[in-house]
This record gives structure tokens, C-alpha cells and sequence, in this order.
């Protein structure tokens, strides 16, 4: 559990220049935004968050000059690729989506940090509405369809931490939080919807898209 109002006041020094337009606009209506706290080579615009192995993570100058989401970030022992702050304005929606491979069963993990919300948000993951309050660090399996909308009127904000999975982040999880799914499944790909994957990651249009989507292809062409 950590303390949302320091977070909350250093989130208000973030410039309106400094916030960016989330890179998946065909997945939502109305205004959703990325601060990057941790980027591809520290880079504010590099908003992005599917890692590669060869890429190279660090602070950005937002998270440099922020002590307390510092500390927040630096109390995940385990390794951090992308951290994020992600606005989702009053009356935004999130459509139902599927971030594949941010799994624990592929060693990446993604954890939610709500910062500032309100009773109005919804956010359902694979069917069940996660009640996530302010302060709370909740494990988030994003490879499974989740959707968000925003009813109320102020924003949603969380921090979102991608983590490499390790024993310290493990040790935190209840027993039997890693598990596979009856279908052998490849980077949360399955031989039913790989195609699907591909095709829908070549319509970002963005260079990391494409070559997670060759990834993907070559592994299930060759199978």
C-alpha cells in the first residue's frame, strides 16, 4: 500500500507537453494519455511498453526530478522495463483488449498503482470488475481481455509497472499465481488467434508492433 498524495502532487508538475496521446488509438474513445516514467532509452516520446530483450530501459527526466514516484518505483526489486502514468479523462472508454505475453507465465508482469480515481471507473478483466482503490498495487494478468471506461468526473490515473519476473516478485504472489491455461499457449499466442494477433499488431503501424508481429508469425509458421 503506498500514500497517493505525494504521488498525486508530483503528477500535477507533469506539463501538459510532457503527457502524450496513447499509442493504441483504435483501442479507445475520448482522451487517454502516457506520462513515461521509465522508457526505451529514457526517452519522454517513447511511450510504448513492449519490450524486446535487447532493449535498454531508464528514467525518464520526469522521473528524475520525482522523489516520491522514485521511491515508489524503486521498491520494485525486481527489474522495471516500462513505468508509466496513464490518464483516462471523465467519460474516456478503454475497449476490450488483450496485451500479449504481459504475463507472469511469460516472465513479464504488470502492476497497477491507482493514483487518483473515482467510484465511476470500471475496469474488467476477463469478466470481473476489479475494485482498485487509490494506494493499492494490484498484479494484473494483461494478457487477458480487459476493458476500462471512466464514469465519473475526474481522471484515472494509475502507475503502471512493467516488471521482468524474478524470485523477489514471485515471493510477493500467492501460491499458484503462475499457471498455464489448458491450450499450450506461446507468448499468450495460442494456435486459434496467432493470425488474428499479427494482423491486429501490423495496424498499430509502429515499428515495435511490426516486429513483435514477425515474432509471432515466425514462431507459429514454423511450427
Amino acid at each position: 500500500m503506498f500514500d497517493p498524495a505525494p504521488l498525486v502532487a508530483e503528477m500535477e508538475l507533469i506539463t501538459e507537453v510532457e503527457w502524450r496521446p496513447h499509442f493504441n488509438a483504435q483501442t479507445y474513445s475520448g482522451v487517454w494519455r502516457v506520462a513515461a516514467l521509465r522508457s526505451k532509452g529514457g526517452v519522454l516520446e517513447r511511450v510504448e511498453a513492449h519490450p524486446s530483450s535487447s532493449d535498454v530501459f531508464a528514467d525518464t527526466p520526469i522521473l528524475s526530478r520525482s522523489p516520491e514516484l522514485q521511491r515508489v518505483v524503486r521498491s520494485f526489486r525486481c527489474p522495471t522495463t516500462a513505468v508509466r502514468l496513464l490518464s483516462l479523462s471523465p467519460g474516456a472508454v478503454v475497449l476490450e483488449h488483450r496485451d500479449h505475453g504481459m504475463r507472469l507465465e511469460d516472465g513479464e508482469a504488470r502492476l497497477h498503482i491507482p493514483v487518483r480515481s473515482n467510484r465511476g471507473v470500471e475496469f474488467v478483466l476477463d469478466g470481473e470488475l476489479l475494485p482498485m482503490a487509490p494506494g493499492e498495487c494490484w498484479y494484473i494478468n494483461a494478457d487477458l481481455p480487459h476493458s476500462v471506461v471512466n464514469r465519473g468526473t475526474t481522471e484515472r490515473v494509475h502507475l503502471v509497472v512493467d516488471c521482468r519476473v524474478d524470485d523477489w516478485l514471485l515471493g510477493l504472489l500467492p501460491e499458484g499465481a503462475v499457471r498455464r491455461t489448458g491450450r499450450e499457449q506461446d507468448g499468450g499466442v495460442d494456435a486459434e488467434n496467432w493470425l488474428q494477433v499479427v494482423q491486429a499488431l501490423r495496424l498499430q503501424g509502429t515499428d515495435d508492433a511490426a516486429l513483435l508481429a514477425d515474432q509471432i508469425e515466425s514462431r507459429w509458421k514454423h511450427r
